[in-house]
């Protein structure tokens, strides 16, 4: 195995420990849901026992179904609150993996590390992965459709994987519409 693989697989789990140190205090208190993350969990429970994306019977169209969707799998595999506490565990885990490579260079490779170091120690970054919020779900995204603009520079294919991540971050957060558009 080439050295600098062997060297990012190191750095990640390192990276992977930490996070988890950091975020098993809200593992332990379930008051860390806020109001939202609870109705989304609702959500996400209701969409696997009866497919309706409802809350007391009542169809549901406050919050967007990203987030509830894509915590679906670990709802029901851990539960609500549990399966919504490891699903942003997982979603901060990628989002720290996409950060470096959207910020990779091999000219400068330390900057990359130096800038997942300071994104893991950010109040913001471990505050939502301790909270459940949709947050941190949308920052994946809105990293991994800039990751795919940077790679189709030079593949053209990579822009309908741009626009299809794009969406999906917009199914994520409404506001994700608007903050996209201006970074762009």
């Amino acid at each position: 195995m080439n050295k600098q693989i062997k060297n990012q697989i190191v750095f990640f789990s390192v990276i992977i420990i930490i996070l988890v140190l950091l975020w098993l205090p809200s593992f332990v208190n379930p008051s860390y849901l806020g109001k939202d993350v609870q109705k989304y969990s609702v959500l996400s429970e209701n969409l696997i026992k009866t497919g309706e994306y409802s809350i007391l019977g009542e169809p549901h169209s406050l919050y967007p179904p990203g987030h509830s969707l894509l915590a679906m799998p670990f709802v029901f595999l851990f539960g609500k609150i549990t399966g919504f506490k490891l699903a942003t565990l997982f979603w901060t885990i990628v989002f720290l993996v996409t950060s470096f490579y959207l910020f990779y260079d091999k000219k400068d490779k330390l900057r990359s590390y130096i800038i997942i170091g300071l994104l893991l120690v950010s109040p913001l970054v471990i505050y939502n992965s301790m909270t459940g919020a949709s947050d941190i779900v949308f920052a994946t995204f809105f990293v991994l459709s800039l990751y795919f603009f940077k790679i189709s520079q030079k593949d053209q294919g990579f822009y309908y994987l741009t626009g299809i991540i794009t969406g999906v971050t917009c199914l994520i957060r409404y506001p994700g519409i608007i903050d996209r558009k201006s970074v762009v």
